[in-house]
Order: C-alpha cells, then sequence, then structure tokens
C-alpha cells in the first residue's frame, strides 16, 4: 500500500481504523502494533467495545445534528483560563454513525483535518 493523504472527515470502516490505531499511538505514547499484510486493525468505527473506551477519555460528545441528518460528535474542553466552560471546541466531525463520527473526531483532534495513510 502506498501512502496518500485523506481528509479525516471522509474517513470510513478500515481506513478510519488505522488512522484511530495511529492516534492512539500517539496519544498513549505506545508504538502501533504491527499487522501482518493483508490484515485489519481493531474495528474502533464500528465497535463499542474499542470506541467506547476512546470517547470516554476523550470527552467526545455525540448528538444528532442540527443541519443535517448525520451525527455530529465533537471533544469538549474542560475549561478556558478564566476557569468557563467552553463547550465544544473546533473538533467536530459528522458521520454516518455515533462511532464514525467519534472516531472521526478523535482523528482531527489528533491530525487536524488531514491523515497519511499507508506504510
Amino acid at each position: 500500500m502506498t501512502k496518500r493523504t485523506e481528509a479525516v472527515s471522509g474517513l470510513k470502516g478500515v481506513d478510519l481504523d488505522m488512522a484511530v490505531a495511529r492516534a492512539e499511538s500517539i496519544t498513549l505514547g505506545e508504538p502501533m502494533p504491527l499487522l501482518k499484510a493483508g490484515s485489519t486493525p481493531p474495528p474502533y468505527s464500528s465497535d463499542w467495545l474499542w470506541a467506547g473506551p476512546i470517547i470516554d477519555r476523550e470527552r467526545i460528545t455525540i448528538t444528532q445534528g442540527w443541519t443535517s441528518e448525520k451525527i455530529l460528535a465533537c471533544i469538549h474542553v474542560e475549561h478556558d483560563c478564566q476557569g468557563y466552560y467552553r463547550g465544544c471546541y473546533s473538533w467536530k466531525c459528522r458521520g454516518d454513525t455515533a462511532m464514525e463520527a467519534a472516531m472521526r473526531s478523535y482523528c482531527r483532534k489528533v491530525f487536524g483535518d488531514y491523515v497519511t495513510l499507508g506504510d
């Protein structure tokens, strides 16, 4: 697989799962487990067992979007410098499912708007 740059907002399925695996290795400071050729990463975008701990740790809020049929997820910042709650920050993402939106939001926090995939 060659390297390619993808918009986080469009990641789905295995590509999203691979990006989350990379984000986890950066966030937790541990090397990403090597995947054998042809194997797939953990199903972060489709299994609550994998997505749940990230959603909890990162304090990701999931809600129905106001302006579309898609689900909206965002990561909250606890306080600003004066101690007031700020609400949603800039890591907002939409998805067809709650886990897809949440994992896109997490990847956007770690990588920004684009992520490089591949080896």
